[in-house]
């Protein structure tokens, strides 16, 4: 996974768990500790959390 990770742009793609990096396009919503995508939660880690929430209001990337 880290190798591919590596290839993706930061812009576009966010690690939120040491299993999972998501597009950022494709996050719906962020509720507790999960992120939705296409309905589905996915699990943000505690140890990404503070990051994730940073780079999303940082960059405003969730649609409205």
């Amino acid at each position: 996974l880290k190798s591919i990770e590596e290839q993706l742009s930061s812009e576009r793609f966010l690690k939120i768990h040491k299993s999972y990096v998501v597009a950022v396009n494709k996050i719906e919503s962020i509720e507790g500790n999960e992120v939705r995508i296409a309905g589905h939660g996915v699990p943000i880690s505690r140890h990404w959390r503070e990051e994730v929430m940073e780079k999303i209001l940082r960059n405003k990337l969730l649609k409205r």
